[in-house]
């Protein structure tokens, strides 16, 4: 059976995203947990078919460069595997001269978003050289953020504080540091700068 079939109610949460993310020129991939393309957005389909740095084979992503495509995989299997912690892992695909790196931020899917007793795994492809996507967008889908969490973050990543965030926002010192571990948690890091670098890093790849 198909396995969007599998929940009425995942597919048409899957709609939704599936229209924002192809708003947000953000390519979606999920795959099972043997690693296999279960489903893909008009954007990814485009990103893989445009370019040379990777490509869909036999239902798995291919990384032509040996050392990154490694590094994709052992994301990927860590990802997968019931003992490790679930943190987005944010991996970079250099491309030619001519065009910046294809960014991919890999995340397990919560458990009430699984299909059935497996993990599946979400990639958000992003491309520098698409129009500009939703930062605070981006960061919720990728590290499980709410809106508030990922406005401070992406505030923190550009330079602010906690102490200007929440005069802004009008919410108390105590509420956005709540907010601040809530992100350390998610995006499995116990620093600001740590955090600041994932994120910065899944926005723009840097």
């Amino acid at each position: 059976a198909n396995w969007m079939e599998s929940s009425r109610d995942y597919a048409r949460e899957h709609h939704l995203s599936e229209q924002a993310f192809s708003s947000l020129a953000m390519g979606t991939i999920i795959l099972d947990n043997e690693l296999r393309i279960v489903h893909l957005n008009s954007v990814a389909e485009q990103l893989l078919e445009n370019n040379q740095a990777i490509a869909r084979v036999a239902n798995r992503l291919r990384i032509l460069s040996q050392n990154e495509h490694q590094r994709l995989q052992q994301a990927l299997k860590g990802l997968v595997s019931e003992s490790q912690q679930n943190i987005p892992q944010v991996i970079s695909i250099a491309r030619n001269a001519n065009h910046p790196p294809l960014f991919i931020t890999a995340r397990r899917l919560p458990q009430r978003d699984r299909l059935d007793d497996s993990y599946h795994i979400a990639l958000y492809m992003t491309d520098p050289e698409l129009r500009q996507i939703d930062q605070s967008q981006l960061v919720m889908q990728a590290f499980g953020l709410t809106p508030q969490e990922a406005r401070l973050v992406i505030a923190l990543a550009n330079g602010g504080t906690l102490e200007e965030f929440s005069r802004d926002t009008g919410i108390s010192k105590n509420t956005a540091r709540t907010h601040l571990y809530a992100s350390f948690r998610k995006v499995g890091v116990s620093q600001q700068s740590s955090l600041v670098s994932h994120v910065i890093r899944a926005i723009y790849g840097l």
